[in-house]
């Protein structure tokens, strides 16, 4: 994380969405370096990018700008923020969040 390393991941193609829930765990404040490649490897632009983040005690700490950064052209939202203690009992409020994106009328 240090030297910022990019792991190699399995592509993914994004090409044909307009929506992308991007669901990771916070890393000392940052999104995963797995997460950076990913981010890194396909086009987001114009794309929705909804964000649902699991931590230990920091919120989404930088991982909004970060992702901003990487995806400037795209459009990234804010969901859930869930502390690792309540992951347990978040089913509900997750899927509250994501019926009220409303992305099949998109």
């Amino acid at each position: 994380m240090r030297a910022q390393a990019r792991p190699g991941i399995e592509p993914i193609d994004v090409s044909n969405y307009d929506s992308i829930i991007l669901i990771y765990s916070l890393w000392w404040g940052s999104i995963p370096m797995p997460v950076a490649t990913f981010l890194e490897n396909n086009d987001f632009d114009g794309k929705t990018i909804y964000l649902i983040i699991t931590h230990g005690n920091s919120g989404y700490g930088n991982t909004i700008s970060e992702i901003e950064e990487l995806c400037p052209t795209a459009e990234v939202v804010p969901g859930a923020s869930i502390y690792c203690e309540d992951i347990p009992d978040a089913g509900d409020q997750l899927a509250e969040l994501i019926n009220s994106w409303n992305m099949g009328n998109k």
